[in-house]
């Protein structure tokens, strides 16, 4: 009733933000840097097994 007579509230409502609220939350499948990640660990393997 505290708050209610001031207009505040103790907890953020229920609702979802505004779609432009994270204007920078780009997420992307993480597939395209494992990718480059294995590329590089086998292009270190093989270049290091031809100047043994």
């Amino acid at each position: 009733a505290e708050f209610e007579a001031r207009d505040e509230r103790c907890k953020p409502p229920d609702e979802h933000p505004p779609a432009t609220f994270y204007h920078r939350d780009n997420l992307s499948c993480g597939c395209d840097s494992l990718f480059v990640s294995c590329l590089t660990i086998v292009t270190a393997t093989i270049v290091i097994l031809i100047t043994r």
